[in-house]
């Protein structure tokens, strides 16, 4: 299968009786988005899903999506630009529109785009796992190019 051929995992999100919107997980270019405008938030966040690390998987992945959840009433502002980008559009507009939303719905979405972003693909354990991997992957390559460009060995 080619990679244009790949369909993104998403979950229609009931507001009313025959209207509803569409979520799917969070991607880096989202991610992007919402550091460039909420850095202090998202560090904030990032920090509380990286305190679901010990856990097992499945306690984990239900901290992160209570985590999300509980997000609405703590940064009403960032879990409205989550939805957005979500939904695929992170126009001023599209987050008036899911600052709106009544808080069911926003919970509802929260917790599926939780779901979309980290439990399809091994749950938030895996997702830290594999950065804080790469992390030190990098920091390991720079020590050895630098070391080498010196001509240290430790």
């Amino acid at each position: 299968m080619a990679l244009i051929d790949i369909k993104l995992p998403e979950v229609k999100i009931p507001v009313s009786e025959g209207q509803n919107f569409t979520v799917r997980g969070i991607t880096f270019e989202d991610l992007d988005f919402l550091i460039s405008v909420n850095a202090v938030e998202i560090n904030a966040l990032a920090a509380m899903l990286a305190a679901t690390v010990g856990q097992d998987s499945d306690q984990a992945d239900k901290s992160a999506a209570a985590t999300m959840a509980a997000m609405q009433t703590t940064r009403p502002t960032l879990a409205a630009q989550i939805i957005a980008c979500a939904s695929g559009d992170n126009s001023p507009e599209a987050i008036a529109i899911a600052r709106s939303l009544p808080v069911t719905v926003q919970t509802e979405a929260l917790i599926k785009i939780t779901h979309l972003t980290f439990e399809v693909n091994g749950g938030i354990k895996k997702f830290i796992e594999l950065l804080v991997g790469t992390i030190t992957l990098i920091h390991d390559l720079n020590k050895a190019d630098s070391e080498s460009s010196t001509g240290s060995t430790g």
